[in-house]
């Protein structure tokens, strides 16, 4: 399996910067970016169809109507994610993963993050991974989650799939973390972009482990970040994040 570009630009949510989190033109802006690709949200619906959304409710991107597990894709299909956004978004419908991966596996590399409700056992593994497999593009993502658990199935399921192991400076999340420790060795890690240093650096590359911090928007952070020789970073700003690391490539 080859490996990624270093440093591996990514878009987050697609651009969630400047178009509608996870939404078909968020995807676009990234691409139009220059970017190697983009992160993605991806949760199961009522009837088993995996779709690209953050929240497990839709409070914030569709003003209401519950959680996105307790509604079928036909239901879900109906509701405007982008009206939240800019009126001129108005009408964007929450993207299914399958179209996703058919529209840009081929020329973009996917960070498909999976979410859900139970911390044991939904199956949303197994639903994404197949739909992967089937297109051939097990090479072109990684699978990440702040559920280690969620991880560890995944590596069973499929032990070559790069995994991506997501976190943020939260004690209880941390301690869960340390306890799952054993089992997981991912290819990557996501931290927030605070949480990493030269020291941090230096622990993640002793132990062969991709350092590609996520939320990272402010030019000096950019900056300071591939300063450090991050391996890849996940901008809601993809075009801002090339711009500045083809500056310092120049």
């Amino acid at each position: 399996m080859s490996d990624f570009p270093c440093p591996l630009l990514l878009g987050h949510r697609g651009a969630a910067g400047e178009a509608p989190e996870n939404t078909w033109p968020a995807f676009e802006k990234a691409r139009e970016s220059g970017a190697h690709g983009f992160e993605i949200d991806v949760l199961l619906t009522r009837d088993r169809i995996p779709v690209c959304a953050h929240d497990l409710t839709l409070h914030r991107i569709a003003g209401g109507h519950g959680a996105i597990q307790s509604m079928n894709f036909a239901e879900l299909s109906r509701l405007d994610a982008g009206s939240h956004f800019h009126a001129r978004f108005a009408g964007e419908r929450i993207p299914v993963l399958a179209e996703v991966l058919d529209r840009f596996g081929g020329q973009m590399i996917l960070d498909i993050e999976i979410k859900g409700l139970n911390p044991l056992n939904e199956g949303i593994e197994e639903v994404v991974l197949k739909l992967v497999r089937e297109r051939g593009l097990l090479d072109r993502v990684i699978i990440s989650s702040f559920n280690p658990l969620m991880l560890r199935r995944v590596k069973i399921l499929e032990p070559g799939v790069r995994t991506g192991s997501n976190y943020i400076a939260d004690r209880i999340r941390e301690l869960r973390r340390v306890w799952f420790a054993p089992l997981l060795k991912p290819y990557s890690k996501h931290p927030q972009p605070g949480q990493v240093d030269g020291e941090y650096m230096r622990r993640q590359q002793k132990r062969g482990i991709k350092v590609i911090p996520w939320g990272v928007n402010e030019p000096e952070e950019i900056k300071r970040l591939l300063e450090l020789k991050v391996d890849g970073i996940i901008s809601d700003f993809p075009g801002r994040l090339v711009e500045l690391a083809r500056a310092r490539e120049a």
